[in-house]
């Protein structure tokens, strides 16, 4: 398994990610992180996401899995592998529910190296560019929907995806997370997006 990640070069982002790769060596982990020019907004550079995990693909074909982690998180503790199974795994809720709304969280997700998955990340790149103005989380959302019987989507706990400093009562309940995130767009958005 081999972490990636991406940030906007010349933001904030640059240092987060600094932080994401210490606690990757201190974990004993390996990462591969690439940093791109911001395309324009803030909800666009996060579209970077399928690009970036299909590059990774192609780069490191031998790696049987791959966990994509947004530049601002930390992994607080070894990742025990042998918890992740399917062809995706992240924390969500009803992906498999034909009348249910749900919600994903797209900060850490573990994507296998595979086909399906290659076919994936590009119809995720296609509904992106079809819904400009729609969050990332949001579009993986309708793609995994769209082909849960055909794929094997692992709902993770949120010891993988600890939201910090969350109002929401759920990730204040997460004790001893294996990954963290420090909400990063809330500081450095507006500054992403050319804001003061």
């Amino acid at each position: 398994m081999k972490i990636v990640s991406f940030y906007t070069k010349n933001t904030g982002y640059q240092e987060e990610v600094k932080k994401l790769e210490l606690s990757v060596k201190k974990t004993k982990h390996e990462i591969y992180v690439e940093g791109i020019k911001n395309l324009g907004s803030w909800d666009l550079n996060t579209k970077y996401k399928p690009f970036l995990i299909l590059n990774a693909m192609k780069k490191y074909p031998d790696e049987d899995y791959f966990l994509f982690l947004d530049a601002d998180a930390i992994v607080n503790k070894k990742i025990p592998m042998e918890d992740i199974s399917g062809d995706i795994a992240v924390c969500h809720k009803a992906i498999e529910s034909k009348k249910q709304k749900g919600w994903l969280l797209s900060g850490t997700v573990f994507i296998k190296n595979n086909d399906k998955m290659k076919d994936i990340m590009y119809e995720w790149i296609k509904i992106n560019k079809k819904n400009p103005k729609t969050f990332d989380q949001d579009t993986l959302y309708t793609v995994l929907k769209n082909n849960f019987e055909e794929i094997e989507i692992q709902r993770l706990s949120l010891k993988y995806c600890k939201i910090n400093g969350s109002k929401n009562s759920v990730h204040k309940k997460v004790k001893d997370p294996i990954i963290s995130h420090n909400q990063a767009s809330r500081r450095l958005k507006g500054k992403v997006n050319g804001q003061k």
